[in-house]
């Protein structure tokens, strides 16, 4: 037994409670005994809790064993609990059995005591042991289902927010800078962004999005996030930022460290209704790791909620206002840089979350500086947009015209093999193609489009997982690859490069 074994003991004859305590030490049995010998005293016990055994008396004055049986199986039903008695006859023993007793044992045959008791806590134990590992398969099954669910949702959601993106990009790009309404244009496409960002939590957390970790400076991922994680708090809450880290590196996914830093202000908001402030800081306490802070002055964090603060789906928002989530995927997305996290927090005091990661000396290129929307490439070749969903097609091939290209369109594989058959004398620079779609999936179309093209060059787009993907023989990391959603932007910089690679090569 791993230390000593607290023990709720109800019994109203002293001598008796020492000598059961004896005769427990004597066997070796390490016990922390708390004895009590009336109802209300014993109703006390089993609210605080924290016993692993119970030994009763069976006749106490105005309070018997079976109304303490019956009290702690309705109370504590996971104890085990052993009826101790110099009275008890053989029915009551049987009955007490039928009740949930798990032992009974005569004052006149003590010596039965601690076989009794090691044989209650050990299948004490082994019934925990079993309820843990049901626990812990049930956990797996609701995550492969959700897992599935969110595989779907992803390519659902992300078709949705390609088509509020592209026609945002679309609209932009003839508004004046000047137009009254060029912000609410804006703003819906900055709500499509950070419903990118939702569904890319989904994934983290249901391991469905792959982990692309990068040499990054830990001050330059918060510095470049710090206008978002602004524009998540109300003007009621003040941000302080105190970035100490300087180029102290670390191996992270940017967009899941990201992720992760939204999570937690979001979180710190939340604590907040009435306005305060939200501190970040990083810092490099002793060599070899880097800290990342993320500190608030809300209302602080009960102990019960504490130990239930990690856990999946667990929240203590109102129903439709959390989707308990957020701090399962922060643990998962910091566990998966080499990191830990700790919290500080108490009711009323505020809390502190403490992300700390292992340093990295390599140093990282500088990230490339992205086309502003008015200087987007343009290009005057042929595409052709292979594309399921007829509202997404058509807004891709809307964009891609509006940047000078002529675009073929095609609703599935076969449609698109068909189709350049028919035109195998037009030459075609690329192929823009969704990866998975009814009949011929990309997978088989590329093959077969390169059997008779070996130099065409493809570009995929899917709203799907990796995993979900990976059937169609197509990994992200091996090709040229464009994750929905997408925009203008990303779309005319990605085909563009695409094209230009297939003239390099």
């Amino acid at each position: 037994m791993k230390g000593p074994i607290r023990i709720l003991h109800l019994e109203d004859n002293r001598e008796d409670a020492a000598l059961i305590a004896s005769i427990l030490r004597e066997g070796n049995i390490d016990a922390a005994i708390e004895v009590v010998d009336t109802r209300s005293e014993f109703e006390e016990a089993l609210r605080r809790g924290g016993h692993g055994l119970i030994l009763a008396d069976y006749q106490l004055p105005q309070f018997d064993g079976a109304e303490a049986l019956a009290m702690a199986r309705k109370m504590r039903p996971e104890l085990p609990l052993i009826m101790v008695s110099g009275v008890m006859g053989e029915e009551a023993a049987i009955d007490s059995m039928r009740s949930g007793a798990t032992d009974y044992v005569l004052k006149t045959r003590l010596s039965r005591l601690v076989p009794a008791v090691r044989r209650a806590l050990r299948e004490a134990e082994e019934r925990e042991e079993k309820r843990l590992l049901q626990q812990q398969f049930l956990q797996a099954q609701k995550m492969e289902l959700f897992g599935r669910l969110a595989g779907g949702v992803a390519h659902d959601f992300n078709n949705i927010l390609t088509i509020v993106m592209s026609n945002c990009g679309l609209v932009l790009t003839g508004m004046a800078a000047s137009d009254p309404h060029r912000h609410l244009i804006e703003e819906i496409e900055q709500a499509g962004l950070r419903g990118a960002a939702l569904t890319s939590q989904l994934l983290i957390f249901a391991r469905h999005e792959a982990r692309k970790p990068e040499n990054l400076a830990l001050d330059e991922v918060v510095h470049t996030a710090a206008p978002l994680l602004r524009r998540l708090v109300p003007e009621s809450v003040q941000m302080v930022f105190n970035l100490t880290a300087g180029q102290t590196r670390i191996e992270a996914d940017r967009r899941h460290l990201e992720q992760a830093l939204m999570n937690l202000v979001v979180n710190a908001r939340d604590a907040m209704p009435r306005g305060g402030s939200i501190f970040i800081e990083t810092k490099t306490p002793e060599a070899g790791s880097v800290k990342l802070v993320v500190r608030d002055t809300g209302h602080g964090i009960a102990p019960d909620v504490r130990a239930r603060l990690f856990e999946p789906f667990f929240s203590t928002k109102p129903a439709g206002t959390g989707t308990g989530l957020g701090l399962a995927t922060v643990r998962r997305i910091v566990a998966e840089s080499g990191g830990f996290i700790e919290v500080d927090s108490a009711p009323g005091q505020g809390a502190s979350f403490v992300l700390e990661f292992p340093q990295c000396a390599a140093q990282a290129a500088p990230p490339p500086v992205s086309a502003s929307r008015s200087v987007l490439p343009r290009g005057s070749e042929t595409i052709l947009v292979v594309e399921d969903d007829p509202t997404v097609r058509d807004r891709t091939a809307n964009m891609l015209e509006r940047q000078g290209y002529e675009v073929l369109t095609a609703a599935d594989g076969q449609e698109a093999v068909d189709l350049l058959s028919r035109h195998a004398n037009r030459r075609v620079a690329l192929v823009f193609t969704d990866i998975v779609m009814p009949g011929m999936g990309a997978g088989e179309m590329a093959r077969r489009l390169r059997a008779t093209h070996p130099d065409l060059r493809i570009l995929f787009t899917s709203g799907y997982t990796e995993q979900s993907i990976a059937p169609e023989g197509i990994l992200p990391d091996e090709v040229n690859f464009l994750a929905k959603p997408y925009g203008l932007e990303s779309l005319a910089c990605r085909v563009r490069a695409a094209i230009d690679e297939t003239r390099a090569a």
